[in-house]
Parts: structure tokens; sequence; C-alpha cells
């Protein structure tokens, strides 16, 4: 690096003289770069190696702040050389130019920048400090926002003044220096996830010139901030491990910061975390009281969590369209009574509610009664009505329309009907739900017949007795009707006879529905024609026994 301008300089010593060869008078007098880590050997370009004899230091902080504007002193040391020069750059470890080189103002005659480095602008002359010769400049690099390591190189020129690049030019390295902008790179995590209580959160982060750093935590996307720890920090990777606390608020505002504590404004923060508590049920359904048919009810439960779903199921079968954290049922029918519970789903599990009971009691309903009825006087008078639910009702028998004294069950006995027993029968069954009447049931009370001295009950067969599948009925007159009763009264089989001259008749003994009549003893009354002449018909009741 010599100091001679970017021209040739030509000296004529006289007019007589011949001019003096250039080559040898070309030098670097306004400066060179891009040779910090080269050097400037050969070619033209001062001695071929770099020199022991000259000495290159700079002399600064080393441990500097991002962002900030650095002042260096750079000295070039010779023992004999009279001029001076140098090149200085900044590059990052793997390199790459950064950070910027500047100087002040009172530097302005000496030195310049030029393809983002820094060189003399013209030659300084040493001065003579005793046992060497120096010169010096004040440079300064405003380092990066990016906290790290970077290295300052440079290269010092000792001129010996003689205006050409020979070995006289004694050149020499600076030592790498590494410069360290404090600060803390966080390594992980590296984006947002997501984490449940109880979750470990491992913070891990590259330390550079920090020694003990604060954990901070906020849940409100950095408006406040809790402390959480305190942990040394040495110089490359280091971790900590956070614990999501049970009480964590869902939600994704959740933040985890490393900052320096000895500057809180050398920090770095994670990226936005969704944190969620595990899912759980705070508040339990309760089972309600029991509802009529046609009621409502309503059941609910609170649950806490993250993105939380809710399932209801009834009897462990899931209801469609029960997904809410209330359950709302309107015009309540039997079938829904039974067992209900809810599963809720969310970021971190699932729970299932407990087990309530929903009781729906049903309105009375009639589902069986006497048809109308006739029996003789004397004769037991049996009417009766079957009702739901076979719990829980009231019952009360009405004639003609007048409630009947004592007649509150679902049967209305008259040992020995009278014709006063004749009319119009209802039965009125009742709940707290509701009441339901009977269809009307019209009694007829006949004459008393005489069968003991009855010349065509006596000639009438019955058999066999007992039957178990037919009974076959035999009568030396024509048969007319038939009706068979079970021994409370209720109708089982009616056959009507449509040929007058019918004398014999097979009964199955079944339901109209098919069943078979259950063992016991049964009424028959035939309706026999005593005199086909005049049309006169006799009733006669036969006991069959079935088995």
């Amino acid at each position: 690096m010599k100091y001679t301008n970017t021209l040739p300089l030509v000296i004529t010593l006289g007019f007589f003289f011949g001019a003096v060869n250039t080559s040898y008078l070309y030098a670097y007098r306004e400066g060179i770069t891009g040779v910090t880590s080269t050097g400037c050997a050969g070619n033209g370009c001062h001695g071929t190696q770099p020199s022991n004899l000259t000495t290159v230091l700079l002399e600064g902080n080393r441990v500097v702040k991002p962002n900030t504007l650095n002042t260096f002193t750079l000295r070039v040391r010779n023992s004999s050389a009279i001029y001076a020069g140098f090149n200085l750059a900044a590059f990052t470890k793997d390199g790459q130019p950064s950070g910027l080189l500047q100087y002040p103002t009172t530097e302005n005659q000496y030195v310049k920048s030029q393809n983002g480095e820094l060189t003399h602008r013209a030659r300084r002359t040493m001065s003579n400090q005793g046992s060497y010769r120096e010169a010096s400049w004040q440079v300064q690099w405003r380092s990066p926002d990016t906290p790290g390591e970077y290295i300052l190189r440079a290269v010092g020129n000792a001129a010996d003044g003689d205006g050409r690049a020979s070995a006289g030019d004694m050149w020499n390295f600076l030592s790498p220096t590494t410069i360290t902008v404090q600060g803390i790179v966080l390594t992980e995590p590296n984006a947002s996830r997501s984490y449940c209580a109880g979750d470990t959160v491992t913070i891990s982060w590259i330390s550079y010139g920090v020694t003990t750093v604060n954990i901070l935590y906020t849940s409100d996307s950095g408006r406040s901030w809790i402390p959480v720890g305190t942990v040394p920090s040495q110089t490359g990777t280091n971790s900590y491990q956070y614990i999501v606390p049970a009480t964590v608020t869902s939600g994704n505002r959740h933040l985890l910061r490393v900052v320096n504590a000895d500057d809180e404004l050398l920090n770095a923060t994670t990226p936005p975390l969704t944190l969620n508590p595990r899912t759980a049920i705070r508040t339990q359904p309760t089972s309600p009281p029991a509802q009529c048919e046609g009621g409502s009810i309503s059941l609910s439960l609170s649950a806490t969590g993250g993105n939380l779903r809710y399932q209801w199921k009834h009897n462990s079968i899931p209801l469609p369209g029960a997904t809410a954290a209330q359950l709302q049922l309107t015009n309540l029918q039997p079938n829904q009574a039974g067992q209900y519970t809810c599963e809720v789903t969310g970021a971190c599990g699932s729970v299932t509610s407990n087990e309530v009971s929903v009781t729906v009691i049903p309105k009375p309903t009639i589902t069986q009664q006497t048809p109308d009825t006739t029996v003789h006087e004397g004769q037991r008078l049996v009417l009766y009505a079957e009702a739901t639910p076979s719990t829980g009702c009231t019952y009360q028998w009405f004639k003609n329309g007048t409630a009947v004294s004592g007649a509150t069950g679902n049967r209305f006995i008259v040992e020995s009907a009278t014709t006063e027993d004749a009319g119009t029968y209802t039965l009125k069954v009742s709940n707290t739900c509701g009441t339901v009447e009977s269809a009307p049931i019209r009694v007829q009370i006949a004459p008393q017949v005489s069968v003991e001295n009855n010349p065509l009950r006596a000639a009438l067969r019955v058999y066999p007795q007992p039957a178990s599948h037919v009974v076959v009925i035999e009568s030396p007159a024509p048969l007319d009707q038939l009706a068979l009763y079970d021994i409370h009264g209720r109708l089982v089989r009616r056959f009507e006879n449509h040929s007058t001259m019918t004398t014999r008749v097979e009964i199955p003994l079944h339901e109209e529905n098919g069943a078979r009549l259950p063992e016991g003893i049964y009424l028959l009354r035939c309706q026999v024609v005593s005199s086909p002449a005049n049309g006169m018909q006799q009733m006669i009741l036969y006991h069959i026994f079935v088995q």
C-alpha cells in the first residue's frame, strides 16, 4: 500500500535526465480495499510477505450493544518506517460483510469509506514513540441489530517513503478481532405452538455477552409481564423449562420472554403460544324434578378448556344436534325418560359429566275396558278398565254422570245385580299430569232366568270338560248367539250363527288375536231358539273349564 495518487507520479530530476521508470512510482497513497485477508504482496504492492516488524493493533470494547456506534483506535507500529496506511473491514463469522464502518469528522483528511470498508485517504506520518514509531486512526463501526459474534479484520502498512512499492515497505495483519454484539437469540420455540396445562415448554436461546437472564410470562400479548424465574446464561446454548400452570387462561396471546438481567432492552420473545387448561367440568348437570308428559326441562353444565365441543347422550346414545353446553327438551314424551350425560371434548382432552336422571310421568291412558254388557238379575256385574301408567293413578267410577261412592278402583263389582244397576258407566283415571275418561259402558239388567229345571239346558251338551283348545256345544234346538266371558265378566269371544238350523258349534279357546286362553273358569252364554215357529229364544248359561 504505497501512498500515491491513482495516476502515475512522474518526478523530473532535470531537463537533461531522461524520464524515470514509472513502474516503481505507483503506490496506494489514497488507500486500497479488499486486502484485509490476503494482504498486499507482490505485483508491485510492497513486500512479498507480512512482516513481524510491523504491528497492527485495535483498541476498543470487545462487547457492544446492538445497533450502536462504537469507536476504535487502529494503530500501526514500526521501528523505522515514516508513513503508514491501512485497510479495515467487518464480517460475520461466515465471511459476509456486516455492520457499517465509518469514521469521525476529525479523520476526514486521512480516512475514507470505500466498497463498504475503511482505508486511508492520504498517508499519515508516523510519530516517534521512543522505541517505535506509530500512526493511529479513529474508526467507527455501527453494530448490527442481530446479536452474535463478528470479526474485524485489518492490514496495516509501514512505508519507507521512497515512493516505490518495494520490500522496504513492511505490512502486516491485525489479528482477527472478535466483537460480541450483546443479546439473546431465541431458538426454541421458533413457531406458534399449542400447550396444555401441566405441559413443559422448553425455551432455548443462544447467549452473547449475557451472564444472567430473567424469564417473563404474559397472557395479554405483552401488556403486562410476570417474572417466573432468574437463571444463569452462559455463552452459547441455554434452556429453561416452563410448566404451564393448571389455572392458565385459555387463549393464543401467551408469550415467554428471555431478558438480560442487566439490561432489559436486550431480550428475545417467543412467537405467540396457545395455552389451554385441561378439559374439565366445572359445574355438573343435576337431575330435574319429575316432569309431566308434554312438559320441558333444561340440562346444563359449564366446563373449562380450549376449543370445547359438547355431545349430550341419552342412555349412552348420542343425541343428534345436542352439541351445546345446554340441552333443552320440550314436549317431553315417556320415551325420553332415562339417563343423560354430556361428553365434553377440548384441545386438552375429553371428560364425561355425571349421569342425571330424567323422569317423565305419562298422562293417564285407558288401554282396555269392558264393552257394553248385559247381565241377569242376581248375577255378578263386573266392569273394569286398564290404564297406564300402572302406578300413581286414582280411579273414580261414574253412573249416568254421577260419581259412585266408594267405587275408586279400576274394577267396579256388583255381587248381585238388580234393575237399578242398569245405566251408563264411565271411569275417570287421574294422576298429577291429567285425567282421562273411559268410553261409556252401557249396562243392561235382564230378568232373572231359572236354569235349574230348564229342559233345554238339561239337553245341552258341552264337551270336553275340561277343554284345552276347542269346546263343542250340541243342542236339541237351533243355536243362535254364543258369547264367552272370563271370570271377571270380560267378553272373550262372541259368535253369531247365521243359520237358523245349526245345533252344533265348535268354539276355539283363544283370544281374537290368537293368544291361547289362560286356565280358569269361563261362562258360556247361549241363545237357543226354543220355538222356531214364533221366534222365541231362551238364554242358557254354562260354565266351561279351560286347562
